[in-house]
C-alpha cells in the first residue's frame, strides 16, 4: 500500500508513488520513481508538499528495493488503482531507440506522408465506386510511415503542422496514424504491432464515407438526429473494414472501438475501462489530440500544450489516466511545435524532443530575451547547456505560450537540414 507523507520525511531508497499536484509539469516519472539521490529529494521539495510513498508489509516506509531487474513499466502504483491492470504494455517490449536526427528524416517522413495519401485515394477510390476495399497498398504505405517513425518520430510530429485546413478529415487519419504509431513505440511494441496500430488508426473514419457530404461538412451545431446519423459511421467503417482481406482482429477492434470512452459514456457499446481493446483507447487519445490541434475550415485548433491540459483534465473520464499519462510522456509536455519561453526571456519553437528528459527539449529560438526577432536563429538543446560557464546560468522552460501573443506561426519555422524559405515552405503545404 501507499502512505502520504511530509516531503522533509523522505528519504533515500523510498519509491514515490502519488505526488500532491499532478505529474504534468514536473520532471518526474508518471509511474513512480525510487529516490535514489539528494537531487531527487531537492527536487520533490521544490514542487510538492507531501508524497505517497510504497510501503513494506507491516504499513511502514521502506527503503528495500526490490531484488532482480525489475522494469518501471512492470509496476502498478498501488492506491486507489490497486487492482487495475497495466493491460495496455507489452509482454515483451521492444526498446526503440532514435537513429537519425529529426532533419535528417524530414524528407524520408514527407515522402512516406504522400505515399500514405496515395493509398488512401486508392481506398477512397473502392468506397466511392461500391467495391470491396482493398487495403494491400495501404498496409504497405503504412509500413513505411511506422519505419519514419521509429527512426525518429518528430519529424512526423513536425509534418503535422504543415496542412491544409481544408483537407482536414483527409489529413486527420493521417497524423492520427502517425500519433498511434509514435505512442506504441513509445510503449515497447513490435514493428509488426506498430503497422496494425498505424492502419487501424487510418480506418477509424472510413465509415464517415457513407454519411451525407453536407451532414459532415456542417460547421455549426447538429440536431439530435444527426448526432446519431453521425455516429454509425462506426458500424458502416465495420461493415467496410471486416470485408477486406488482411484485416486481423487488433485492428478490427480499433475500428469498432476508437469512440468508446473509459467512464463507459461513448458510442456505439458504451463499453468502459478494460472490456475496452488497448489499442483502441490508445488511438482515442491519438484521435482527439489532433482533432483539437489542428485547424478546420470553420475553426482553428488549440496549442499543443493546452491540447495536453485537455488530455490531463480527462483522465479516468473519456481515457485511461495511465494512458494519458503515458501519451503526454511520448509527445512531451511541450510538444513538437509548441511556442515556449525560456527562462532567460527568450523565445523559441520546439523542434524535437529528449527521450530522457522530456523538460529538456531541442528548439529553435526565434525571439532574443527583448522580444526581437533573431536572424539566424539559433538552435538549442536544453540537454547540452554549458551550465554557468557562459554566464546565463542553466536555462530551462518557463512556460508555454500562444503564438498569437506575438504574431507568430510555428509553421513559418519548418526546418529541415538547411533552412528552408517560406516560399519553399508553401510549395511543400501545396504538395501535401
Amino acid at each position: 500500500m501507499d502512505i502520504e507523507i511530509d516531503v522533509n520525511n523522505v528519504k533515500l531508497g523510498m519509491f514515490v508513488a502519488r505526488l500532491d499536484r499532478p505529474w504534468i509539469g514536473t520532471p518526474f516519472r508518471f509511474q513512480g520513481f525510487w529516490v535514489r539521490n539528494m537531487e531527487a529529494i531537492d527536487n520533490l521539495k521544490m514542487y510538492c508538499s507531501t508524497v505517497w510513498v510504497r510501503t513494506d508489509k507491516k504499513g511502514q516506509p521502506t527503503d528495500v528495493e526490490e531484488t532482480g531487474d525489475v522494469d518501471w513499466r512492470d509496476r502498478v502504483v498501488r492506491s486507489d488503482r490497486e487492482a487495475r491492470l497495466v493491460d495496455y504494455l507489452p509482454h515483451k517490449p521492444v526498446q526503440h531507440l532514435d537513429t537519425v536526427v529529426v532533419e535528417e528524416e524530414l524528407d524520408a517522413a514527407h515522402l512516406a506522408r504522400r505515399r500514405l495519401c496515395d493509398a488512401l485515394d486508392e481506398v477512397v477510390d473502392d468506397i466511392k465506386r461500391d467495391r470491396k476495399i482493398a487495403v494491400a497498398g495501404l498496409r504497405e504505405a503504412v509500413g513505411g510511415l511506422a519505419d519514419s517513425v521509429m527512426r525518429n518520430p518528430d519529424a512526423c510530429m513536425w509534418l503535422r503542422l504543415v496542412k491544409n485546413r481544408d483537407s482536414y478529415t483527409y489529413y486527420h487519419l493521417l497524423d492520427t496514424s502517425a500519433l498511434s504509431i509514435a505512442f506504441a513505440r513509445h510503449l515497447g511494441f513490435s514493428p509488426a504491432e506498430l503497422s496494425d496500430i498505424g492502419l487501424g488508426a487510418m480506418l477509424i473514419d472510413i465509415g464517415k464515407l457513407k454519411l451525407p457530404a453536407d451532414l459532415l461538412a456542417k460547421s455549426d451545431s447538429l440536431t439530435p438526429a444527426e448526432h446519431q446519423l453521425v455516429r454509425k459511421h462506426v458500424e458502416y467503417g465495420v461493415e467496410l473494414v471486416q470485408e477486406a482481406p488482411g484485416i486481423n482482429k487488433r485492428i478490427l477492434e480499433i475500428v469498432a472501438n476508437h469512440h468508446e470512452r473509459y467512464d463507459g459514456k461513448g458510442y456505439p457499446g458504451g463499453l468502459a475501462f478494460r472490456k475496452i481493446p488497448p489499442f483502441a483507447r490508445m488511438v482515442a487519445i491519438a484521435d482527439f489530440f489532433d482533432a483539437v490541434t489542428s485547424d478546420k475550415s470553420y475553426a482553428a485548433g488549440i496549442s499543443p500544450h493546452d491540447a495536453m491540459r485537455k488530455l490531463y483534465d480527462e483522465g479516468d473520464k473519456a481515457f485511461q489516466r495511465e494512458l494519458v499519462e503515458q501519451f503526454i510522456q511520448c509527445i512531451g509536455i511541450y510538444p513538437t511545435g509548441s511556442l515556449v519561453e525560456l527562462s532567460t526571456g527568450e523565445v523559441g519553437v520546439i523542434v524535437g524532443q529528449n527521450r530522457v528528459r522530456r523538460l529538456k527539449p531541442r528548439l529553435m529560438l526565434i525571439l532574443d530575451a527583448d522580444k526581437r526577432p533573431l536572424d539566424p536563429f539559433v538552435d538549442v538543446d536544453l540537454m547540452e547547456q554549458p551550465g554557468a560557464t557562459d554566464g546565463r546560468g542553466v536555462v530551462s522552460i518557463r512556460r508555454s505560450v500562444e503564438p498569437e501573443q506575438f504574431g507568430i506561426d510555428p509553421r513559418q519555422f519548418y526546418i529541415t537540414a538547411e533552412r528552408i524559405t517560406p516560399d519553399i515552405l508553401r510549395n511543400i503545404a501545396q504538395l501535401m
